[in-house]
């Protein structure tokens, strides 16, 4: 048999109007649900940028209060570097005074004696009276100019000879050597009858500060020895 609705058009009317807001009511709940969750979901998403935010600003801080403590590290470097090529400046303009007369004094003949000694690490400007030589040209090269008295022509060969020897030194070249005032004593401001000469050393340019030196690096003992 088909089933028979009994209740009223009224009734009917009012059950389907019952059962329409209810429909809405859910569909409400549920939007508002769903916006209660994304904004737990935006307010989560947010703290976590600012808890990442406040955690990069106290690493910045830390590593700039780093940077402060090394930066003295960092100038204190800089003034060694500055200078460490400060006395390597120095070093290579100091023309070495106290090995070059040690060793002169070594080789000098005993008879003779010293009036004038000048030496540059960049070589020495020739003198008014004589023409400049193929030594005395060289400007780039350290040189050592010496006056004096010696007895003979032969012990101022002889000592040209000896000069040679000394260290680092590659030319030896003899400038003038004359009787200075024959007849007369000899003093040390006058060779008199001994013959004045000059002569001009000529020396390798010192190696590098870090170079390794080859051989010995000790003075020959007929040079004084042991330095």
């Amino acid at each position: 048999m088909r089933p028979v609705n009994l209740l009223p058009d009224k009734r009917r009317r009012a059950r389907k109007s019952d059962g329409r807001r209810a429909q809405i009511v859910v569909a409400a709940l549920a939007v508002l649900v769903v916006m209660v969750g994304l904004y737990a979901l935006t307010a989560r998403q947010a703290s976590e940028r600012r808890d990442k935010a406040e955690q990069a600003r106290l690493e910045a801080q830390q590593l700039q209060a780093q940077a402060a403590q090394l930066g003295a590290f960092g100038q204190f470097a800089q003034m060694k570097q500055a200078r460490e090529q400060a006395v390597r400046q120095l070093a290579s303009q100091r023309f070495d005074w106290e090995r070059f007369l040690r060793e002169v004094s070594l080789v000098m003949p005993r008879s003779g004696w010293l009036q004038e000694a000048e030496a540059s690490v960049s070589g020495l400007q020739s003198s008014a009276t004589a023409q400049p030589t193929a030594a005395q040209q060289t400007a780039s090269e350290p040189q050592a100019r010496l006056a004096g008295c010696l007895r003979s022509q032969t012990e101022v060969a002889r000592l040209m000879v000896r000069l040679r020897q000394l260290h680092r030194v590659k030319d030896v070249e003899l400038v003038s050597s004359g009787q200075d005032q024959a007849g007369e004593r000899p003093s040390p401001s006058n060779c008199g009858s001994f013959y004045k000469f000059e002569v001009r050393l000529t020396f390798t340019p010192a190696p590098p500060a870090d170079e390794a030196p080859e051989g010995s690096n000790k003075v020959p003992a007929k040079l004084g020895g042991g330095s």
